[in-house]
């Protein structure tokens, strides 16, 4: 809306100015063309895409109009000859080209009018099906092909007995007259898209406004006496401003919906790997997590005296696990409920991790258990981060709707030994929580720094 707003307001100041002899560069009109024709066909594609995703005869007859925007843009460009290309493709006189900008500039609105026009429902549905066959694409492509090439055919023929619009450079009193008429045509078409694309999408209400943005092309040839001048100029610039309103809305309609499906992987992406209770993670990502700082963590640690690795060419791994559980957590659910169980388990979880170093893990083992990862940890460290775990989660009760309740936990540590697997060191942290819960709950243990697992 900024790029239509901004474009309106610099024909309204250049408008008095519009037929001002501007200095001639005969390198603007292919590049000028060349952009028309490269956006309106990516245009027309997008809204083929977007059709064959959603359905709607709407957006396969604007696809259509943007189809037939293009192919005029290549037409005009060959009926100005050596203007354009080296190579002469319609060898036509002076006015064929601005018959042929006159037709490109009222076919396309009305191609657009024609796709927005309000129809019943049951009858597009059936067309559309037609259409988003390949069939029907290769049908409604060839229909515009057809149509263009018949129009630039017949003007090649009759180009003789046609009246003179240009001498030289300078348009005469009847090319303003057809581009009258053809300006009469673009307003009340502009007036019916506008009109007719209230009810329906964004991006056709964006497809009536590049038909609005047409009309300024043909005022402005309208103001204009020649070629070359201020209003030449600017009505070549609007062609391109009517090629790109729309691609401009369709990439930033995909922009956004990227943007959705992104955000949308990451709640998925959330919700698969983290508990919903206690937002630590699930059993399968905390294995995931587990088996990369197992592949990863390759930084020597000590091996005890007499002791040697099974394979000296096997890296030597450094990391700890914590196996935390809370103490007569089935008394709680016992006694209060599972919603006040769920209360305990979900702040006991908080706690864990406001007491964990910024690169540990957590995620929840099964039940009232957690398993704790801690990276290029030892053996001495873990215990200093477990004792941090056990007293945060027992330093207060636990506020929940049936009351404070006062729980603690226990919490089983061991590091990864050469030749060690996960499996292992899971194995040996577990062994060391039955440890800690047969010496009196509340408290953590270690596993012996024995190379060998149970």
């Amino acid at each position: 809306m900024l790029f239509i707003g901004a474009y309106v307001l610099c024909a309204a100041v250049a408008a008095p100015f519009a037929s001002v002899p501007i200095r001639r560069t005969p390198a603007f009109l292919p590049a000028q063309l060349s952009a028309v024709f490269v956006e309106a066909l990516l245009t027309a594609l997008l809204l083929h895409q977007r059709f064959r995703l959603r359905g709607g005869l709407r957006l396969a007859g604007l696809a259509g109009a943007y189809l037939l925007y293009a192919l005029f843009a290549l037409d005009y460009g060959l009926a100005f000859g050596r203007s354009v290309s080296t190579l002469v493709v319609l060898g036509s006189v002076d006015s064929t080209p601005v018959w042929v900008w006159l037709a490109w500039h009222t076919a396309f609105p009305l191609a657009v009018v024609a796709a927005l026009w309000p129809r019943q429902a049951s009858p597009q549905r059936s067309i559309a099906l037609v259409m988003a066959r390949p069939r029907g694409v290769l049908a409604g492509a060839a229909v515009v092909l057809g149509l263009v090439a018949a129009i630039t055919v017949l003007f090649v023929l009759v180009d003789q007995h046609l009246p003179v619009l240009v001498r030289g450079e300078h348009y005469s009193g009847t090319a303003h007259a057809v581009e009258g008429v053809v300006l009469t045509v673009d307003l009340v078409a502009a007036g019916l898209a506008l009109v007719w694309s209230r009810r329906v999408g964004t991006v056709e209400r964006w497809a009536a406004l590049a038909v609005t943005a047409s009309v300024f092309d043909v005022l402005f040839a309208v103001l204009s006496d020649q070629r070359y001048s201020l209003g030449w100029y600017l009505s070549r610039t609007g062609d391109i401003v009517v090629a790109s309103v729309v691609l401009v809305a369709l990439v930033h309609e995909v922009g956004g919906l990227y943007r959705r499906l992104l955000a949308q992987h990451e709640q998925l992406t959330e919700r698969s790997t983290h508990d919903p209770l206690t937002s630590t993670l699930t059993r399968a990502a905390l294995f995931e997590v587990l088996d990369r700082v197992h592949d990863a963590s390759t930084t020597a640690i000590p091996v005890p005296a007499g002791r040697r690795t099974t394979d000296a060419a096997e890296p030597v791994r450094e990391y700890s696990l914590a196996m935390v559980d809370l103490d007569h957590f089935k008394d709680v659910n016992d006694r209060y409920g599972h919603l006040v169980g769920d209360q305990v388990l979900a702040e006991a979880a908080a706690r864990a991790q406001r007491a964990l170093r910024s690169g540990d893990c957590i995620g929840r083992y099964g039940g009232e258990e957690f398993l704790v990862v801690l990276p290029h940890c030892l053996l001495e460290q873990a215990v200093d981060v477990a004792e941090r775990v056990r007293s945060g989660i027992g330093s207060a009760p636990f506020a929940t709707t049936a009351g404070d309740i006062e729980l603690t936990v226990s919490i089983g540590l061991a590091s990864v030994r050469p030749g060690w697997g996960v499996v292992e060191v899971i194995d040996r942290a577990d062994h060391a929580l039955y440890r800690a819960k047969e010496a009196g709950r509340n408290r953590c243990a270690a596993a012996a720094l024995d190379p060998t697992p149970r």
